[in-house]
């Protein structure tokens, strides 16, 4: 009975995979029970597909900012906030990165417990770590390049 109601109530959300974790993570302590784990296994596996299309589009959008384009995320409502404008390129592409890592970080972190025991979440998890070490990679290197240029333009006094 708690399962049927549960999926009643997961089945709106389907088509949002974001709010679809957060209704799973807040009844976490109800998924504990293996008989409704087992129930909603499908709807699990629906989040895990969405979530690995989430972080594809990040990863797009990662790709993207190794390759200098400065549209990113315009075609998946992932763009940079408004407020980055003010800044160099090289500096808005280290707060998107930032914020691109972070969102994968919450996706992680959120999905640990209610995903763990399914067969792709480990591929996922993969997945993920790895796109993290690219935005860290991409990340330092253009810190480096922007600390790099500040202090050529210190030394020339520009």
């Amino acid at each position: 009975a708690v399962s049927i109601h549960f999926r009643k109530n997961l089945s709106a959300l389907l088509d949002r995979p974001q709010t679809l974790l957060r209704e799973f993570q807040k009844y976490e302590s109800i998924l504990q029970r293996p008989t409704i784990r087992k129930d909603i296994a499908s709807e699990r596996e629906t989040l895990l597909s969405l979530l690995r299309d989430i972080v594809k589009k990040l990863d797009n959008a990662v790709d993207k900012l190794e390759q200098g384009r400065e549209d990113v995320g315009n075609d998946d409502k992932m763009v940079v906030s408004d407020r980055t404008r003010l800044l160099s390129p090289r500096i808005a592409g280290i707060v998107y990165l930032r914020q691109i890592g972070s969102k994968i970080q919450s996706i992680l972190s959120t999905s640990k417990h209610v995903l763990y025991d399914l067969d792709g979440y480990n591929k996922f998890v993969s997945l993920c770590e790895s796109l993290l070490q690219r935005i860290k990679s991409e990340e330092s290197g253009r810190y480096d390049a922007w600390l790099t240029e500040i202090r050529d333009k210190i030394e020339n006094d520009d």
